[in-house]
Parts: C-alpha cells; structure tokens; sequence
C-alpha cells in the first residue's frame, strides 16, 4: 500500500523536478495507486501505466443514456440544458449524452421520468453489441445494478422477453426498481447463479455475459481497486470461464453470445475468450463495425482510458452456428 509519507510526498512534489527512487514509487505518487498495483502495471504495460491510473473516462462528465423510447440524444440534451444542468452534449457512442451535473443525476427530473440512465460508454458499447431486436428473447446473465439490461429493453421497443439476472438478491432488487423507474413490461429480473444451468432460463437469441472481473479498466470510478493485491483476483478467470461455458448452453442456433468486461487484463479477456472458442468450434467471432474511433473488429476489441476516452473495457461478440 502507498505509505502516508508517499501520500504526503504526492501533496508537495513539484511534478516538474520531482524525482523518484524508482518506476513504481512514481507511478504510486502520480497515480494514486498501492504498490501492488502500480509493481502490476508497471510490469504488464510500462509504456501505459501512468494513463491508465490517471485518464479520467467520458472527458470528466457523467455518460448517460437517452430512453429512445421517450427521446433522442439531442431531445435530451436540449432538456437539461433548458433546466439548467451545466453542460450536455451528445458522446461517442450513438445514443448517448456527457453532462455535468451540479448534484446528483439521480434527483433530476428527467431521471425520475424514466427520460435517461446513467452508464459509463463502454458499457453502452457492449449491450449495443448484442444488437438486441424486438420480439427478440434476450438474458443479460450478470446484470446488476442494470444499466445495460435497460439500453436492451430500449432496443428491443417492448417486444419480446429479457431476463435480468444477479446471484445476490438484494442487487436483483437495484434492478427490479431501475426497470419499473423506467417503465418497461417485458423484463424478467431474477436472482441467478451465473455459473449454473437454470431451468428457468430459456433457450435465447441473444445472450450478454458482463462478467464479474478485476475492474482495472474503471479505476478512476472504483479507487479502492488501486489498492488491492492481484494476487487476490487470481481466481475470477476460473469464474469467468465457468460462467461463459454455462452461457453458451442458452444460446438458440443462430444466436448472439457478447462477453465483456471492465478490465484490460488479457488474462479475463482475450484468453477466456480464446480457450472458448477453441473449445466450442460451434461458435465463431464476429465481425463488428463498433462505434468509435477503433473501426470494424474481427469479433473483439479492448477499449483504453487513455486511447479512446472511455473506461478500460474489453467486448467480444460470438455466434453459434445454425
């Protein structure tokens, strides 16, 4: 952990002469950062360790997400303009709004109205990948609190049948009040182990697994991550794994599987990914003209703070074969 004489230091350096005893006690001083971490990063990505400890994502403004079915991007910005919000404009991702609020975007009118949700744009991103369709049968298998179950119900315009699921049942809740506060009918919100078949669950067209990771792609919004100990996150690829093999079992002929998480990390990306794939010669990558400056991606892509301007993300989009 950073010591408070480091804390101290990082009050009083003039970053113009300031001098360190190594890599790591620079980038714990400049990145806020445990020595954990900063040792982790420095190790793993030396030429991007400080950006991504420092990028703030969404240009420092809160990203949220226009209910198409109420109003666009622009109706939206226009309305918390006229209300006095300090600044709106649409984001990178079509569909989405970067505001800056005086208090919380919680107590805005519009909010209550069910007019807009807040979600980072990355994540956007992602549920945007399942490409979701009316009269479509969709899971979001690890949902909670729910904001990209909501960008799906939007999608899919009141037609058809989304399941929302969470293993913990008081977060099940979070999404149960997201989804009435917005005022859609047709989401199933349940509580569910992800890495278990669940009778319950249907056959799917479409299925989003945003699974449970790491978070050091969303540091700047989660600062108790700079401190822990990697060592501790050892485990999650073997959740991760066992969550995307349950996932797969849902998915009709034909159908869409969208794994995502909010980390850079390999080892929960592209290596989960990868040993799936290999595994289940059934499914293919597919080919996405995701939008944002990355261009069209042969099945995945990882998204960077310091790169793109969004969280630290990564999205892969499968489909099973007929």
């Amino acid at each position: 952990q950073m010591c408070i004489r480091d804390r101290r230091k990082a009050c009083n350096y003039d970053l113009e002469t300031a001098r360190f005893r190594n890599e790591t006690q620079r980038l714990m001083v400049l990145g806020s950062a445990g020595q954990d971490v900063a040792e982790f990063l420095r190790t793993h990505y030396p030429e991007e360790a400080l950006g991504i400890l420092t990028h703030t994502a969404d240009g420092g403004c809160t990203s949220l997400r226009a209910n198409c079915l109420k109003m666009d991007a622009a109706a939206l910005c226009e309305k918390l303009l006229e209300s006095g919000v300090k600044s709106a404009q649409p984001g990178l991702v079509p569909g989405s709004v970067l505001a800056k609020f005086e208090g919380s975007p919680a107590e805005h009118p519009l909010f209550k109205e069910g007019c807009f949700h807040v979600e980072g744009q990355a994540s956007q991103l992602a549920a945007l990948c399942v490409e979701a369709k009316p009269g479509d049968t969709v899971i979001d298998l690890c949902a909670a609190p729910g904001g990209k179950t909501l960008l799906l119900a939007e999608e899919m315009q009141g037609q058809g049948a989304l399941y929302s699921c969470d293993v913990a049942e008081h977060r099940v809740g979070l999404i149960r009040s997201a989804v009435e506060r917005m005022g859609f009918a047709h989401v199933t919100a349940l509580c569910n182990d992800a890495t278990r078949p669940n009778p319950k669950l249907p056959a799917a067209d479409r299925i989003l697994v945003d699974a449970p990771c790491s978070g050091l792609g969303i540091l700047a919004k989660k600062p108790d991550i700079r401190y822990k100990n990697p060592k501790e996150l050892a485990q999650l690829p073997l959740v991760q794994r066992a969550i995307l093999e349950n996932a797969s079992g849902y998915v009709r002929p034909g159908g869409t599987l969208v794994y995502s998480t909010c980390t850079v990390l390999p080892e929960e990306n592209e290596d989960v990914t990868g040993d799936f794939l290999d595994k289940h010669p059934e499914f293919e990558p597919v080919r996405t003209a995701f939008p944002l400056p990355v261009g069209p991606c042969q099945g995945q892509v990882t998204l960077w703070p310091q790169r793109h301007g969004t969280d630290g993300f990564y999205i892969c989009r499968m489909r099973r074969k007929d």
